[in-house]
């Protein structure tokens, strides 16, 4: 069913626990989006529960308001226009793109959401650009700049930022087909902008007749998603979240978010042992070294008794399967072994990934490991080291 801001944020807020949801309703309300309050209404379409998120200005319900100010501008005069003619009602503000990025720059949030959300906008800008004719600087949004859009766009990137994926797939993008009435007069579903933002990325009008996929939803997804269209993928469901839409079509209109983990990741590694008790403590030292430089996956020794109760050292190397004739060669030409025993092991591993976290001293930079239901993240230790030389501190 495509994809819009407001059915994205639902569907990724309805992913996090209560007590995140209320951290992020807190925090997008306090960062300081002009004029407006963001909340979540728990909904049920057609038997399914999900999200439906709702941005009040002082006009009302920002995406209700605009939908009525353009039925009335391309409708014509109603017959009794005295008795509910929109025209007491102040049209909300669209801002232009220098001043939506000022506003995203100024924002009270984590420098990564609010660098996601320019991005964000800088793909919309270009998109409204090559459709109008007009430079960055002069464009004026309509649609795209009002304080919903702004709202959507920080909110999902807040979201994001918050749910803290590996990776983010999705399907081939539904659009819908048609005519749709806007600021710019009546025109194809999809709409021109939508159009500029789809390169690259599989879609199909499918079978509802109306605008399924927004500008907004286009770059949301453009900017985040890594793959399309994934298919035959061993993944593990761990929830489901729904985010509706204001409109009603024959099926569902919704977004469906799934948190999913991975296939458990196994492989194959070789093992390599040697026992010695004639090799001094430099020569191992400097052997386990000389391994470790050439890509051993692990080097470690063990302290064992051999023949007439001689103290000796055991040693043994991890390493990948086709690196197995080099190893053999390192381990004879730099110990004083004679025999390696050889075997295959089978291992499970945690997904790594490296990432950078900000502190009052810097950067930090860490690793992330997840799988197996398990996360952990651990800073890399000549970062701390660093930091506690050069400010005489021990913590940080």
């Amino acid at each position: 069913m495509g994809c819009a801001g407001d059915m994205l944020t639902g569907a990724l807020f309805s992913l996090l626990s209560e007590e995140k949801q209320a951290e992020f309703l807190r925090e997008i309300n306090a960062c300081g989006i002009p004029d407006c309050e963001i909340s979540a209404e728990n909904a049920i379409k057609m038997g399914v529960s999900g999200t439906r998120m709702h941005v009040m200005t002082r006009f009302g319900e920002e995406g209700a308001v605009r939908d009525s100010l353009h039925t009335h501008q391309h409708t014509g005069t109603p017959k009794h226009a005295r008795s509910h003619t929109p025209a007491a009602a102040p049209e909300p503000k669209y801002y232009s793109y220098p001043e939506v990025r000022g506003i995203i720059a100024g924002l009270k949030l984590p420098p990564e959401v609010i660098s996601g959300a320019l991005e964000v906008y800088a793909l919309l800008a270009g998109a409204e650009s090559r459709v109008h004719g007009e430079s960055l600087e002069q464009m004026h949004f309509h649609e795209v700049g009002a304080v919903d859009a702004i709202a959507d766009i920080c909110g999902v990137c807040l979201l994001f930022f918050m749910l803290g994926a590996a990776e983010i797939t999705a399907s081939a993008v539904a659009t819908g087909f048609g005519h749709i009435k806007c600021a710019h007069g009546i025109l194809p579903v999809p709409v021109p902008a939508c159009c500029e933002l789809l390169g690259g990325i599989p879609w199909q009008n499918g079978d509802v007749q109306g605008e399924l996929l927004t500008p907004t939803g286009a770059a949301l997804l453009k900017y985040f998603v890594t793959r399309f269209d994934v298919k035959n993928e061993t993944l593990t469901i761990v929830k489901t979240g729904y985010g509706f839409g204001m409109k009603d079509f024959p099926k569902l209109n919704a977004v469906r978010a799934f948190w999913c983990e991975t296939a458990p990741k196994q492989d194959e590694i070789l093992e390599l042992k040697c026992d010695m008790d004639d090799i001094t403590g430099e020569e191992i030292g400097l052997a386990s070294q000389l391994l470790l430089d050439a890509g051993a996956l692990d080097v470690f020794t063990s302290p064992i008794f051999m023949k007439k109760q001689r103290p000796g050292v055991e040693l043994t190397v991890l390493c990948r399967i086709e690196d197995e004739e080099r190893f053999l060669s390192l381990i004879f030409r730099h110990t004083t072994t004679i025999g390696i025993r050889k075997s295959l092991k089978q291992r499970a591993v945690l997904s790594r990934e490296a990432v950078t976290r900000q502190s009052a001293y810097g950067e930090i930079r860490a690793k992330v490991s997840s799988g197996y239901g398990a996360v952990r993240e651990k800073p890399e230790f000549d970062d701390l080291s660093d930091i506690i030389k050069k400010n005489n501190t021990t913590e940080c």
